[in-house]
């Protein structure tokens, strides 16, 4: 079905080749092309989307003159998109924007004994030094997530960033029952008379992102807690994590709209197979709350609502979240012609046109 898109969008499906392109047309029986509110927008004929698994591929083609746009990791920003011929054919952007930013995390799947308990849950946040890998790796360009909402969104409730603390999160695990009683390094409790070590997986998609839970893994060793790191192919780890078959998974949510809806990954009917709430989180305080914000027509009312259900959901600690970009990185081709670096709610690529040789 999705091959054969019935499209009412200023673009139309023309090609889709699974893995590797999307290719779109201007859709000349689009209303808009005639209305004066989008003057100015949708300026190229065709569009093609390209895939790329590796960063450095995608680096490469861009300097080949082969790519008039893509998004860019901070770290690849810094010290990738340098020399020549960066900012000749290819320019890189550095912009600050109200667009509500991503953020990624390391999920605890709720169908395991290990996770059930929030004591351990805020334990293994506070065992994740978010401060040195922001240092470390995205050059302090970037804020620690108080939760599942973009830090200055309105609907953000303003809680406290849970912080790296060793000392908390051993006075929490020890109050979950979880001790090392035999002095072999690993925590241990006694559940249902057996003897159950802290041990788990962390699957994860791409090779990227190894180095910040190669040093979780060292943070949590410390501590007494086994994590095992599991790379696999995207594929493989989708069906993993839409048959709920993990212990703890690592992604990303993008931003979202600037007025959101928290149904589709927190709400407990998304808690199925193939489901966006893979984790299996279930609050009925936060369904209820939910479930009343999506049918209140007066903003105020529904802003309150939903920073309860943030504040809710942040104090259950169902992820541990990791970080919220200040800025967006992109680059483009020295072809593109553009009115400004950025907007105030995106970057503004629906403005772009080529310029003429």
């Amino acid at each position: 079905m999705n091959r054969q898109l019935i499209c009412a969008g200023p673009y139309v499906l023309s090609k889709f080749d699974r893995g590797q392109l999307i290719s779109l047309k201007k859709f000349d029986k689009w209303y808009g092309n005639k209305d004066v509110a989008y003057a100015g927008m949708y300026n190229f004929d065709t569009i093609t989307m390209r895939f790329y698994k590796d960063e450095n591929v995608e680096l490469e083609r861009a300097k080949k003159g082969e790519l008039d746009y893509l998004d860019l990791r901070v770290e690849a920003f810094m010290k990738k998109a340098v020399g020549a011929p960066w900012g000749k054919t290819i320019i890189k952007n550095k912009v600050e924007n109200s667009a509500p930013k991503s953020y990624g995390f390391i999920g605890w799947n709720f169908r395991k004994d290990l996770f059930q308990d929030k004591n351990v849950r805020v334990a293994l946040a506070h065992l994740l030094n978010r401060e040195e890998m922001n240092k470390k790796f995205r050059y302090g360009m970037s804020d620690l997530a108080n939760g599942a909402i973009y830090l200055r969104s309105e609907y953000n409730p303003g809680n406290k960033a849970l912080e790296f603390n060793p000392k908390k999160a051993q006075e929490l695990l020890a109050k979950a029952g979880w001790t090392d009683k035999d002095k072999n390094g690993v925590l241990e409790k006694e559940v249902g008379g057996k003897k159950m070590e802290f041990k788990f997986t962390l699957i994860y998609p791409s090779k990227d992102t190894e180095k910040y839970y190669t040093m979780y893994r060292e943070d949590l060793k410390k501590a007494g807690i086994d994590m095992d790191l599991k790379y696999l192919e995207w594929n493989s780890f989708l069906k993993l994590v839409d048959e709920g078959n993990f212990d703890a998974v690592t992604m990303a949510w993008g931003g979202g709209s600037v007025d959101p809806d928290p149904k589709q990954i927190w709400h407990s009917a998304s808690a199925v197979a193939g489901g966006s709430n893979f984790i299996a989180y279930k609050n009925p305080e936060v369904d209820k709350l939910i479930d009343q914000a999506r049918v209140e027509p007066n903003k105020a009312k529904r802003v309150a609502a939903l920073k309860k259900v943030y504040a809710k959901i942040a104090e259950d600690a169902p992820y541990a979240f990791l970080f919220n970009d200040k800025y967006a990185f992109y680059a483009n081709s020295s072809r593109m012609g553009k009115p400004a670096e950025t907007f105030k709610y995106e970057i503004g690529r629906d403005y772009w046109w080529l310029q003429a040789k």
